[in-house]
């Protein structure tokens, strides 16, 4: 099942919309608050590579999302 970590810079205070959205897409099986580059980061499952990269584009697209950065699980 394909995996990835995707870490999301939002617009000023507007990290905890994206947590209570990101809590509604499916496929998203944690989401926190964080400090450094980034503002949040969610960990996030799929069916298949195409699903992950529709799951990624959901989050992309949500409001107050400025630039994401997904890195993907590597199964070893």
């Amino acid at each position: 099942m394909p995996r990835a970590y995707v870490l999301i810079r939002t617009e000023a205070g507007m990290a905890p919309y994206v947590l209570r959205e990101l809590r509604v897409i499916r496929g998203v099986r944690s989401a926190a608050d964080v400090v450094g580059p980034y503002d949040v980061v969610a960990h996030v499952e799929a069916e298949s590579a195409a699903d992950l990269v529709g799951r990624v584009d959901e989050v992309r697209s949500l409001e107050g999302v400025v630039r994401l950065l997904t890195c993907p699980v590597v199964e070893r």
